[in-house]
């Protein structure tokens, strides 16, 4: 994976969601479309979509929810975050009715890929060493072996499972 480092997983964000107007039927791409700032909206679900490490966990979002609210630049600002590690998608998706009625349903609307989201730090368990002498001692500047497994944890110290593969770009260093 060659993208940037954008943020550590679990760290906040800013995920700026736009209201924009319905202009043609099977429109794909609605961000070039006329802007509503007058548009509001309470109960909009986010979530997020892995695009990689392909397969992976996908992750939990820290907001599930907002209220959209009228703003004149058209945009709600959400302080999010992502759990895992690796490259997302997120989606708004306003529930089925708006202003009472469900004549029209307002499509789901998905970013463009953000991330790539690493891991916050690490974390070392189930350490050994071993000696190289009778498995009882080691001479000064003798080598001897050292075995542990290292976790890659999140902001919140929860074990991140796509820190694997490509994602694994740490190196480290005994002195």
């Amino acid at each position: 994976v060659s993208c940037a480092v954008y943020k550590k997983a679990g760290e906040s964000f800013n995920l700026q969601i736009a209201a924009k107007a319905w202009v043609i039927d099977n429109d794909s791409n609605y961000c070039d479309n006329p802007s509503t700032p007058n548009y509001v909206q309470s109960g909009i679900a986010l979530s997020s979509q892995l695009v990689a490490p392909s397969p992976g966990a996908q992750g939990v979002v820290g907001i599930a929810s907002y209220d959209q609210v009228a703003a004149t630049n058209n945009l709600n600002t959400v302080a999010q975050d992502i759990s895992e590690v690796g490259v997302f998608t997120f989606s708004a998706a306003p529930p089925a009715s708006y202003l009472g009625s469900s004549f029209y349903s307002i499509p789901l609307a998905k970013s463009t890929n953000i991330g790539r989201f690493v891991p916050d730090r690490f974390g070392v368990n189930a350490s050994s060493v071993m000696p190289a002498c009778s498995n009882s001692f080691s001479y000064m500047d003798q080598n001897f072996a050292v075995a542990f497994n290292l976790k890659a944890l999140n902001i919140a110290g929860v074990v991140t499972e796509n820190y694997r593969g490509s994602f694994a770009k740490a190196s480290g260093l005994l002195v």
